[in-house]
């Protein structure tokens, strides 16, 4: 319904023009990120299911990083394609489904508080605006998250149980581990804002460096609200709303997001 409504607002001859003056060369480029993209995240969570006591080898974290993201297109929100990576993940040996999600989790935890910190530095360059207002709700659509999650834990959760996770949980506070997720997340995180950047320049859209660090990292919250395919119609809707600052059509923005979409 979002998406229809939003290009209800455009014409086809808007995409055509748009299309017709593209830079393609820097559309390669950015799936070329995209892929070393996902190539460090499977990397963040080999380092956090080894922790854990899981033994596969990259190849194979690699494998079901990439199967993650191609049933994320069917599946609720952004990260549907988790309960894959659970399932693939988990082996014969004790707790192996806690050791599993708890491998999951934290790999999307991990990456939310980074996206968290990247929204109060771009904030940090706006004072009095609706970007100060988008920050403030993207921070409190993240809370409620993580309370919901909590919270259904906690009902599933046994005392017994809850020692056990407990005991597993803290096998992640070693500080190499810490260390090197952390650097990985960041690194990550901005190589899909220099793909923003990237996907910018394809359509010669002039948006300021300093508001990647918000389009992305807001855009990203949003998409993972459990109320859309893949984040199908609430992504879209952002970008639309969130470039409208710098005089950005809806055309232009939809086609923002659409690229997004198909890298």
């Amino acid at each position: 319904i979002i998406l229809f409504l939003l290009f209800s607002q455009t014409k086809i001859q808007e995409f055509v023009q748009l299309l017709s003056n593209a830079n393609y060369k820097y559309f390669i480029i950015s799936i070329i990120l995209y892929i070393l993209g996902q190539v460090i995240s499977s990397k963040k969570w080999m380092i956090l299911s080894k922790q854990l006591n899981f033994e596969n080898t990259f190849a194979q974290y690699l494998k079901w990083y990439f199967l993650g993201m191609f049933y994320n297109t069917f599946l609720p929100t952004n990260i549907g394609g988790d309960v894959i990576k659970i399932y693939k993940l988990k082996d014969k040996k004790p707790l192996a489904l806690d050791r599993a999600i708890i491998s999951v989790l934290s790999d999307r935890i991990t990456g939310l508080i980074i996206l968290l910190g990247f929204i109060l530095f771009g904030a940090s360059f706006y004072n009095k605006t609706i970007i100060c207002r988008l920050t403030v709700i993207a921070i409190i659509i993240s809370t409620i998250i993580g309370l919901i999650i909590i919270r259904i834990l906690k009902k599933m959760i046994t005392q017994d149980k809850y020692k056990r996770i407990y005991n597993l949980i803290t096998l992640l506070f070693e500080r190499l581990c810490i260390i090197k997720i952390s650097i990985l997340s960041i690194t990550f995180h901005i190589l899909l804002i220099t793909l923003h950047f990237l996907i910018a320049q394809i359509y010669n859209l002039q948006i300021p460096l300093k508001y990647y660090f918000l389009l992305y990292p807001i855009t990203a919250i949003l998409a993972s609200l459990p109320i859309s395919i893949n984040g199908m119609g609430i992504k879209e809707l952002a970008y639309v709303f969130m470039l409208k600052k710098y005089n950005i059509d809806t055309s232009s923005a939809l086609l923002f997001a659409m690229t997004f979409n198909m890298v």
